[in-house]
């Protein structure tokens, strides 16, 4: 292993920039620094200041008085706003100078609205005098404001549907939050006395701006004061009151995740159904992130006076731990009663009503007619425990990596290490973490009055860290450990601080009104046991619409998850079906097509089948040729250039695209900033960037697929590994004469071979690897990986958000520039020849891979799975209108532009696996590449010729 590693750093060696410097050598025999700066975090700036009072009066900064860039201007019109606004481009920046008396804190509200509904989040910098006032001030978020766009409709079956989520584009006010992970409070401003300039810099999509002001914190009553303003205003508590207000029937919302779900756990959930889906309840895990709220219309109040609120809510998620939620009326924090009011952990469903700390009601003060109530999720009492052990896995990430770079991910048993010499702020980092993480387990057993579930993983934490500095030789040998601990922790940090919570109905009422039970009596749970049991030998799950007994309907089978076929169905009712007066048949099949076919029972149509069936199943004469509809070519300039091109044989189509993935590069952009490294462009920067990274016990990970039975068939060879990159790089192809032969012994193909098989045995290339993990923890800071690898990073490492870019991948150079091209992967959408009514069902097609339905499916796909869900259309115009950052879509674009999708022909299937069988005899049995690879081209020719035959494609 040795030996191959030096050989891997001769030879990249030879690729290292002539420009490397000798201060660049000697910084890489040791790094000292840090990988997280927390210098200039909000946090740590904010305590230099934190004596310095807040100001006394507001500066107000003028919309006509700023300074716009060119992307940005002033907009003069009523209809949008009575007063003029700034409509402030997509990378626009407005400023103001303004002169502060004295020096001062301030907080910065401004009142805006997004130009339209793009999805896109809302981001914001804010310079002082041209530099960040600290980090976080990059990027500050804005919420948009949501909406239910219809009433709870019901289908065919009784089964209420998701109602669709529309932005309500209004203009609304709030100061400039902290919208890191583990808080959501303002930011306070810090100005010296004399002349700044404050600027304001859009990192997103166009957004209008109506107000801007510096001023002072709300300070929030307490409720004595509250009770006292009351009094004064002869406000007086009412009688014989009890209003409820269901929690499904919202007036607005932060997010278009929040929408009414369903709950049959109890027969007193209001509205109830022993087996219909009823979108009775509101929240469960669609708002449990700090800073999302929810707001309601309490109608009817039926006179001006003091009333109390109480909730009817489930949350048996979050063990030992409550969920916390503001409470605001009508815009306002009432008192201080109504701050991270408790929602405590309990598997049956209970009323809270908002109370002070010994537990009596507090009251609230709410005008005769329509009342708002909003409910903002919090972090609650133990934000700064939270905050502790974020800094804590910020530092172990930190030392982690180090300790990394002296004796890798394995290390040597039979070598001393000595880290606390090599590290010198080794023990006393780990002191610091004790002391960190002991707190922040305090914190927690005290809000719970004993050791909790919640707090014995930080305990074992420390447990490790205090063995680590009675003796530190045990750190090598137990380095996995380690990483498995900042795993625990991080892990715990982000499911504890989601704030879950699913609200029934909503009250208000008197003092001493009696409230309706939570839960319900014996009789009613045993009929509801009942019932469900009864209604389980009934229901079909697999179908999700049922028109087969419609004269005018086709049958259409999904390979999809549940969640992904529920959207596709309301799509169906809401837009297809009354469109074009077609009804469909939806179940939710993933596999059996050919068996379903030959049965004589398969659908019209099928979505979402792999992308090596097609031809398989077009081979066999099952598919129906989509060239022979007139609107075909309309419908094909939907997608890239080539991507029909491995749905079709002999001149026929036979399926379109429905999703399409390709290669990413994804890298650290932290690691690389601080070790000064580039993200590669070509083949020769990524050979002397190993090089560089191996001497830090780091590598580059390069894709490979291991092949079984379904990967071999279905999985193409655009995304399977490195080898059609390098093959397409130098201008090779796979096959001759439209399919009729493999062109693997040409020299394209010969010389990508033999690089493929020298990246692993000459340059130490890992083959087989968690990418996740350790791009995750740094081990492997870059690699190429299918673009639907973002879905994992946003989805299940959040603590390295915005620690990481995608790039295109490293080309080739050659004579004419830079060549990036790769190949593809995805899904497709096929039509069955035995089809009822081929019209119909090519409408369907048409239809569904429309730009519009695209879009709307992505949408609301995300809003029920999060960003971890992005679907990747193959629609363009629907693909890039997805949420995508601005330098995100700027890199999708440039690698898109060279995707060359490669043709599947019958036997495709052995083509992979032959090429595999090569590249292994050389991994493996250190077999000669050329030799390999002209044995495996011999059977490959063999069996397309042998699988033409069998079809008669000839």
């Amino acid at each position: 292993m040795i030996a191959v590693v030096m050989a891997a750093n001769i030879i990249a060696a030879a690729f290292m920039p002539a420009a490397a410097s000798d201060k660049d050598t000697a910084a890489e025999e040791f790094f000292t620094g840090t990988f997280t700066d927390i210098s200039q975090q909000y946090l740590t700036k904010r305590k230099q200041y934190s004596n310095v009072p807040f100001a006394q009066e507001d500066i107000v900064l003028p919309i006509e008085g700023s300074e716009l860039d060119q992307s940005s201007r002033i907009i003069n019109d009523t209809k949008l706003s009575p007063a003029p606004v700034i409509r402030l481009g997509g990378s626009g920046q407005t400023s103001w100078k303004v002169n502060v008396q004295n020096d001062a804190q301030y907080v910065m509200e401004i009142t805006y609205r997004a130009v339209e509904d793009t999805r896109q989040d809302l981001l914001l910098s804010l310079l002082i005098d041209g530099e960040l006032p600290f980090a976080e001030a990059e990027s500050i978020a804005l919420n948009r404001i949501w909406r239910d766009a219809t009433p709870i409709l019901t289908d065919e079956k009784g089964n209420d549907l998701i109602p669709l989520q529309e932005e309500v584009l209004r203009f609304t006010t709030t100061n400039l939050k902290n919208s890191q992970l583990f808080t959501n409070d303002d930011f306070y401003i810090y100005l010296q006395q004399g002349e700044h300039t404050i600027s304001i810099k859009n990192n997103s999509t166009d957004i209008y701006i109506a107000g801007v002001r510096l001023t002072k914190p709300k300070q929030i009553k307490t409720d004595g004061e509250a009770i006292e303003g009351y009094s004064r205003s002869g406000y007086r508590e009412i009688e014989d009151a009890l209003i409820i207000h269901q929690g499904e029937n919202t007036f607005e919302k932060s997010s278009q995740s929040i929408f009414p779900q369903y709950d049959r756990t109890s027969p007193a959930t209001v509205p109830y159904h022993v087996s219909n889906i009823k979108r009775n309840v509101i929240g469960k895990n669609g708002w449990n992130i700090r800073g999302d709220w929810i707001s309601w219309i309490i109608r009817d109040v039926p006179e001006d006076g003091l009333y109390y609120l109480s909730f009817k809510y489930l949350q048996d998620t979050k063990l030992d731990m409550p969920s916390y939620r503001n409470v605001y009326v009508n815009g306002e924090l009432p008192s201080q009663s109504f701050v991270n009011v408790e929602f405590k952990y309990n598997v049956q469903w209970k009323n809270k009503t908002v109370t002070d700390k010994n537990g009596a009601p507090v009251p609230v003060y709410l005008k005769k007619g329509d009342n708002e109530i909003r409910l903002e999720a919090s972090l609650g009492d133990i934000t700064d425990a939270y905050r502790r052990i974020e800094e804590a896995c910020h530092i172990m990430r930190d030392l982690y990596i180090k300790m990394v770079m002296i004796c890798g991910t394995s290390p040597d048993k039979y070598r001393d290490y000595h880290l606390e010499k090599d590290i010198p702020e080794l023990i006393p980092t780990f002191e610091e973490l004790i002391s960190l993480i002991s707190q922040a387990a305090e914190e927690i057993d005290s809000v719970n009055r004993k050791k909790s579930s919640q707090s014995v993983y930080l305990w074992r934490a420390v447990a490790q860290i205090e063995s680590f500095i009675d003796d530190p030789s045990l750190i090598p040998s137990r380095i996995g450990n380690f990483r498995s601990t900042i795993t625990t922790l991080t892990d715990w940090l982000f499911s504890s601080s989601e704030q879950p919570l699913t609200l029934d109905y909503i009250m208000v009422h008197s003092l001493d009104t009696e409230l309706p039970p939570p839960v319900a009596g014996f009789l009613d749970v045993a009929k509801h046991i009942v019932g469900s049991f009864i209604a389980s030998f009934t229901a079909d799950y697999y179908l999700i619409t049922d028109m087969s007994g419609s004269k005018e309907y086709i049958s259409v089978w999904a390979n999809m998850g549940r969640d992904q076929v529920q959207v596709l169905r309301d799509l169906i009712i809401d837009d297809f079906t009354p469109r074009h007066n077609i009804e469909v048949s939806l179940s939710l099949v993933q596999s059996g097509f050919v068996e379903a076919i030959l049965a004589g029972v398969g659908p019209d149509l099928a979505v979402g089948i792999a992308r090596g069936q097609p031809i398989n199943l077009a081979g066999r004469g099952v598919l129906q040729d989509l060239t022979e509809f007139d609107s075909f070519p309309s419908v094909a300039g939907r997608f890239a250039d080539t991507a029909l091109v491995p749905y079709t044989l002999n001149r026929g189509v036979y399926a379109l695209p429905n999703t399409q993935t390709f290669f990413m590069m994804f890298y650290r952009k932290d690691i690389f900033e601080t070790l000064k490294l580039r993200a590669p462009d070509t083949w020769d920067d990524v050979m002397a960037l190993v090089a560089r990274l191996q001497k830090r016990n780091m590598t580059f990970g390069l894709p490979y697929t291991i092949l079984n039975a379904a990967a071999a068939i279905d999985l193409g060879m655009g995304s399977k590994d490195m080898f059609s990159i390098l093959l397409l790089q130098n201008g090779g192809s796979y096959y001759h004469d439209n399919g009729r032969r493999s062109a693997l012994n040409d020299d394209p193909a010969r010389k990508a071979f033999k690089t493929w098989c020298e990246m692993y045995n000459q340059y130490g290339f890992d083959l087989i690897y968690d990418f996740y993990t350790r791009f995750r923890y740094g081990e492997m800071p870059i690699g190429i990986a299918n673009v639907e690898f973002y879905n994992t990073l946003v989805g299940a490492a959040p603590d390295i958000k915005g620690l990481w870019e995608i790039a295109p991948v490293p080309g080739t150079k050659t004579e004419h520039g830079i060549d990036r091209s790769i190949g593809g992967s995805g899904t497709a959408l096929v039509m069955f020849n035995s089809a009822k009514n081929p019209e119909n069902a090519w409408k369907f097609m048409d239809w569904w891979t429309t730009s519009d339905v695209q879009t709307k499916y992505s949408q609301r796909v995300e809003n029920l799975l999060g960003t971890k869900g992005r679907f990747y259309t193959a629609n363009l115009e629907a693909f890039y209108s997805l949420g995508w950052s601005r330098a995100e879509l700027n890199a999708l674009k440039a690698q898109r532009e060279w995707l060359k999708e490669i043709m599947e022909v019958p036997g495709s299937y052995f083509v992979s696996r032959s090429l595999d069988n090569a590249f292994r005899a050389v991994i493996y049995d250190n077999k000669n590449p050329m030799e390999s690879l002209e044995k495996e081209v011999l059977k490959i020719d063999r069996e397309i010729a042998r699988k033409r035959k069998e079809l008669r494609l000839d």
